[in-house]
């Protein structure tokens, strides 16, 4: 519409979740456990390199974990499948993978298992509804972060209320996203 301007924006805070994330790997080692870490992501796409530097952020607390490979996984699972499969063979010490959306955690999923390493390599990820279920009943994928569309809705529809009411209202507002592990999936 000619004239119309936008009055807010309401997004997920893309680097707090992987700071969740992150942060959980942290908790869930111990404070003198360690891990080699490879990422499945998407090096083109913002959101997902937001998601890979709150990553690092989340478990710079931890000297002794240690990122060795990026791999693009195009959000596609079966070139995360490929390049998932190809980065774990490339480093037999890797026990972690961050997977920094759902198609490439759910590729990673298949290739860890597929590689017979369920027992040594963990997944950590973005996801959406099918990744929550498989954080639930899953031993190899220990923790997400999980975008609350619903949540931003409402905090959309509540700041409308506020501006149509004469309230002023921040331009954007980045809320972050919900981080599932095995007690809360």
């Amino acid at each position: 519409q000619t004239g119309a301007t936008v009055v807010q924006g309401v997004q997920t805070d893309q680097k707090m979740g992987g700071k969740y994330i992150g942060e959980q790997l942290v908790k869930d080692l111990g404070p003198n456990g360690s891990a080699v870490v490879g990422i499945v992501g998407e090096p083109t796409a913002v959101a997902a390199n937001m998601r890979d530097e709150g990553f690092k952020e989340g478990i710079a607390t931890n000297p002794n974990i240690k990122v060795v490979a990026l791999v693009n996984g195009k959000v596609e699972e079966t070139t995360s499948l490929k390049v998932t499969t190809e980065m774990l063979q490339g480093n037999p010490k890797m026990n972690i993978v961050f997977s920094n959306t759902e198609p490439a955690a759910l590729g990673s999923l298949a290739a860890i298992k597929q590689s017979g390493l369920a027992d040594k390599v963990k997944l950590y990820a973005f996801v959406d509804r099918i990744g929550v279920k498989h954080i639930g009943e899953n031993t190899v994928m220990k923790a997400g972060a999980i975008q609350d569309p619903t949540g931003l809705a409402k905090i959309q529809v509540e700041n409308i209320k506020k501006y149509l009411a004469g309230e002023k209202i921040e331009p954007m507002i980045s809320s972050p996203p919900t981080l599932v592990n095995k007690a809360s999936a």
